[in-house]
């Protein structure tokens, strides 16, 4: 892509006459010294620029703990007032396909770091900030049409105009328009009597790229996909994930998405918690949501919330089985006398040798004085109880 080039123009539009000053985006990542990673984070309600016409200073992530480097914004937020900033702002690129600058660029809703930019930026563990108010800072110098200076290393034609022999741009032919030489070419070859140009080169239609696709005057990667050494490869290649060579880590349980190398959505491990990849619904360390630890060991996580395993009852701190508990027999604080009665299948009953009278309590048949052999039947005067008779 042609860095002095305008990525909305099309054949005959009105080019910028103004410049705004390049910025080299690894420099001024660089320079970071306040956004090493135990520096603070800048606040929602405090901007990072001084500038006056910054109405509003979102961090969108700090590096290191995302693989992400596109991030969605609002749709009510003015795309041409927007400002990334990683200490010091990036500039804009006019289109997905990034330059050697490096900077940031609009996908649909989204904003989207520079493969070069995105890499240095995960590198230093700085935050990545969204300003809004201020006109977007451009990558690019500014353009000149015909009988304009170009070649000299600063100043450069607009898209639509060559820049000729003379160090002055003439018009020249977009990729698909007609053509008798390869000089009458915007830049790309004339072939088979078309001019043919790759990414970033102009185009009027699709006929006139070599790869990619025609779309705002641009030969550009579709929306989807980014340029790499290869060509232009989906996000989600899992060679180039969200960004040129980067490839998940294997073992790690992460697989290329939309949004970058993330936790299997589809594997018993989906979450991400400090680097690695756990189950939030079911893990004790983690439960519900990251470094929650269930208080009591013999607590579990159930959906994403600790309590007692499948089978018990939470009594008074404790977990119990209520079917088989002495203390806590079919409900909490439901104890079974000690000795005479025994808690089975949620129900205190009578212990083996003993059986239960009208008085509802659990005795001895062959040795209780008042129940021997029988309910009811006592032993007269000082006799006893014994084996069953009175005696």
């Amino acid at each position: 892509m042609d860095a002095a080039s305008d990525a909305t123009d099309g054949p005959g539009a009105d080019r910028p006459s103004g410049a705004d000053a390049p910025v080299d985006v690894p420099s001024n990542v660089d320079q970071r010294a306040d956004q090493s990673p135990g520096g603070d984070a800048p606040t929602d309600s405090a901007p990072v620029d001084a500038g006056a016409c910054t109405t509003q200073s979102t961090v969108l992530a700090r590096a290191g703990t995302t693989s992400a480097c596109s991030f969605k914004v609002a749709a009510s937020v003015p795309h041409d007032r927007v400002n990334l900033s990683i200490g010091g702002r990036l500039c804009q690129q006019g289109s997905n396909n990034c330059t050697a600058r490096g900077g940031w660029f609009w996908i649909g809703d989204e904003v989207a770091l520079c493969d070069d930019t995105c890499i240095a930026w995960e590198n230093i563990g700085a935050n990545l900030v969204l300003e809004v108010g201020c006109p977007s800072e451009s990558c690019f110098v500014a353009c000149h049409q015909a009988g304009g200076p170009c070649g000299d290393g600063i100043n450069s034609c607009c898209a639509g105009w060559r820049c000729g022999s003379g160090g002055t741009c003439a018009t020249c032919a977009w990729g698909g328009q007609s053509c008798a030489t390869t000089a009458d070419c915007c830049s790309g070859t004339c072939t088979n009597g078309a001019c043919i140009d790759g990414i970033g080169g102009t185009c009027v239609s699709q006929a006139g790229c070599s790869r990619g696709e025609c779309r705002d005057g641009r030969c550009q990667c579709a929306t989807d996909q980014i340029l790499c050494n290869s060509g232009c490869v989906s996000y989600t290649d899992p060679n180039n994930c969200r960004g040129c060579g980067n490839v998940c880590a294997t073992g790690t349980g992460r697989v290329c998405t939309v949004n970058g190398c993330v936790c299997d959505p589809q594997s018993a491990f989906p979450d991400e918690c400090n680097g690695a990849c756990v189950n939030k619904s079911n893990d004790r360390t983690n439960c519900g949501f990251c470094f929650n630890t269930c208080g009591r060991l013999e607590q579990v996580c159930n959906n994403g919330v600790c309590g007692c395993p499948t089978g018990q009852t939470d009594c008074n701190g404790n977990c119990v089985d209520t079917k088989t508990s002495q203390s806590h027999c079919g409900m909490c604080n439901r104890g079974c006398p000690a000795g005479t009665e025994t808690c089975s299948a949620g129900s205190c009953v009578c212990a083996a040798g003993y059986a239960r009278c009208p008085t509802g309590n659990c005795v001895n048949l062959l040795t209780d004085k008042y129940n021997c052999n029988t309910c009811g039947n006592s032993c007269p005067g000082n006799k006893t109880c014994n084996n069953g008779s009175c005696g």
